[in-house]
């Protein structure tokens, strides 16, 4: 369905301005006839007809000044009163939904020997208990954590993760509160020192859809990033921030079809071959991209027994537990986002949504992980389900207090898959270098674009 574009309400808005100014009865002046007074019924004259009397003449009132000026405010307030109420109605019946990818990702374990030491796996069993302490169930959580991470970034000769998330934001203006529901997509690849990175976000659904594009403007984003790990280290640019996230209309996500199978599935974002690639150094990159250590880490929120939290967990779960059959853990946490302590735990992640957001006070509400992890130490997916508010400025409506319910996983792939192409592509990166073969398909894109 079409989507209705802010300016046209504006201009709807006038001409209901008009035609109220036009039809308005209230004058400056009101006339106000009076009624003649009953008579006597004239005595007629047989000889001679009487003269006609002249008619009375007609009598004016005029009103007050202060109740002209107040039946001015209250008929313009009316208007607004009115046109609001179009603009909302409109929005209602217009709202509509679109279908989000949902696909299920089915990974494999890594053919990899098993990399903990006899300690660590004690360690592991001693958590799991139901009498083990809370300090031996963080210790155990960090630690296998710490490995799954050091194993991604140091351990893989290849891996792919699919990126996807999903959440609802709303925005308080007070009288009015729209929510929006916003979608990710994107990937992580990495074949030796060699990595790429490309994620796009989108508002797919407004409860006031006149406000879907306003909305859009400001958080649709993409961004993409390439390094070959050595003197090579490119990504896109926005002039405006100096960031590396592209926003609204430059970040090129189509508006009349929202997701795609290209290469791997992941939101339908044009390739911004206008949009300049800036080359940086290693540690400026990093400082720009938010990373912790590098980009292939699974995370870069800080992960430690000093910031896990444990908290009561559903009927049945466990922090800690292995499924025997399919060989991984899983481990249910929460992180720090308040207290003493939480700035360490949250700062990357935080200072990254903020400069997305464009907002100085954001802060984590909730921040819960369940980590999966193979049996021999390598990640299999992470999700978190996340709470964030602050306050954002949205041009035309201003600032709201604006909070935000999501969730987000990263899905590990080591061996080809071909679930994840789409049928065109799966036999043209069949194989065992099936990642070096995605990463030069997107760094061929890269290099044909201008640089900054």
């Amino acid at each position: 369905m079409e989507e209705k574009d802010i300016n046209e309400l504006t201009e709807q808005e006038e001409t209901l301005s008009g035609n109220v100014e036009n039809d308005d009865p209230i004058e400056s002046e009101e006339l106000i006839e009076e009624e003649p007074a009953d008579e006597d019924p004239a005595v007629e004259d047989e000889s001679e007809e009487a003269p006609a009397k002249p008619d009375a003449p007609k009598k004016k009132k005029k009103l007050a000044k202060w109740k002209i000026a107040l039946i001015c405010v209250a008929a313009f307030i009316l208007f607004l009163g009115l046109a609001a109420g179009i603009f909302f109605l409109v929005g209602a019946l217009n709202s509509h939904e679109r279908e989000s990818l949902d696909l299920e990702f089915h990974n494999t374990k890594p053919a990899y020997a098993v990399s903990y030491t006899a300690t660590e796996l004690n360690l592991i069993k001693k958590a799991m208990k139901d009498d083990a302490d809370e300090d031996t169930v963080k210790k155990a959580i960090a630690m296998i954590y710490a490995k799954a991470n050091n194993n991604k970034i140091n351990n893989s000769p290849s891996a792919v993760a699919v990126l996807r998330g999903e959440g609802s934001a709303t925005l308080d203006f007070g009288a009015q509160k729209p929510s929006g529901t916003m979608i990710v997509r994107g990937i992580k690849a990495q074949s030796g020192n060699e990595f790429y990175y490309q994620k796009g976000a989108a508002i797919i659904k407004c409860s006031i859809p006149p406000l879907q594009s306003t909305l859009e403007d400001v958080l649709n984003q993409q961004e993409r990033l390439y390094s070959n790990g050595v003197d090579d280290f490119r990504a896109t640019y926005n002039s405006e921030t100096g960031l590396t996230t592209l926003k609204g209309a430059d970040a090129l996500i189509s508006t009349d079809k929202v997701i795609e199978l290209e290469y791997i599935p992941f939101l339908k974002m044009s390739v911004p071959a206008k949009t300049k690639y800036k080359t940086y150094t290693k540690k400026k990159l990093y400082e720009k991209a938010y990373y912790l250590d590098d980009p292939r880490e699974i995370t870069n929120f800080k992960i430690t027994e000093d910031t896990i939290v444990l908290k009561e967990l559903k009927e049945g779960e466990k922090y800690i537990e292995l499924n025997e059959e399919e060989g991984y853990y899983t481990c249910r946490f929460s992180l720090l986002v308040e207290g003493e302590g939480h700035d360490e735990c949250v700062q990357n992640s935080r200072q990254y949504l903020r400069d997305s957001a464009g907002s100085d006070n954001l802060e984590y509400g909730k921040f819960d992980v369940t980590l999966e992890v193979w049996e021999n130490g390598w990640l299999k997916r992470m999700r978190d389900e996340e709470i964030w508010q602050g306050t954002v400025s949205v041009p035309v409506l201003g600032s709201s207090t604006t909070s935000s319910d999501t969730w987000y996983e990263s899905i590990i792939f080591y061996d080809y898959n071909e679930e994840l192409f789409s049928a065109e592509d799966a036999e043209k990166f069949e194989g065992e270098d099936w990642v070096q073969k995605l990463i030069a398909a997107y760094k061929e894109q890269i290099d044909n674009a201008p640089r900054k």
